[in-house]
């Protein structure tokens, strides 16, 4: 029991060095995880400043209240349960950190676009989307761009439209593609 004493200097030095190396972690964390590793630092704080005097703190606490009470009150349990709760809180939120998923370095998905054109505005989604499955035959790559208001109003068309977008060095194909062509005269002799 005496390694735990305050005034052992090995108890003293190694709480120091573990609130360290919590802190080299925290770093990392950072990197990693993102501001949820700010659960980290209240853990190297407390192993840094706060349980390196733990048993002298206890000793005062018990001498003061034995001094004024006789016998340990019921307040020194209070301040022991207080002590213990704060050590269990500070090492129970690192392990929050367990469930909190890495934050990603990928770009958002509108700056990985490339630049895009509109090439049409349909009034449904229907059309649209077969228009989009047409220019894709030609192996353009096509966005759909609208909203159906999820369909609770069959029929009625609160949006914009419906937008094809592509990127702006395929504009011109699609345009082609999508333009009607002309049809051909009828000639009822040559049939």
């Amino acid at each position: 029991m005496e390694l735990l004493r305050w005034n052992n200097p090995i108890f003293l030095v190694g709480s120091i060095l573990v609130g360290f190396a919590v802190l080299i972690v925290f770093v990392a964390a950072i990197i990693r995880k993102g501001r949820v590793a700010f659960l980290m630092l209240p853990m190297a704080l407390w192993f840094i400043f706060w349980l390196p005097w733990w048993d002298r703190r206890l000793d005062r606490a018990y001498s003061w209240f034995s001094d004024n009470y006789g016998i340990p009150s019921d307040s020194y349990f209070i301040y022991l349960s207080l002590e213990y709760g704060i050590a269990v809180i500070v090492c129970l939120l690192p392990l929050m950190l367990i469930f909190k998923k890495d934050k990603h370095d990928a770009p958002s998905a509108i700056n990985a676009l490339p630049d895009t054109t509109i090439v049409a505005t349909f009034a449904t989604a229907n059309e649209a989307n077969l228009a989009a499955q047409f220019l894709r035959t030609g192996d353009l790559l096509v966005t759909v761009e609208g909203d159906d208001g999820g369909g609770a109003f069959a029929g009625l068309s609160f949006s914009d439209g419906f937008k094809l977008r592509v990127p702006s060095d395929q504009a011109e194909i699609a345009l082609e593609m999508l333009t009607p062509s002309e049809p051909t005269e009828f000639d009822e002799m040559e049939s």
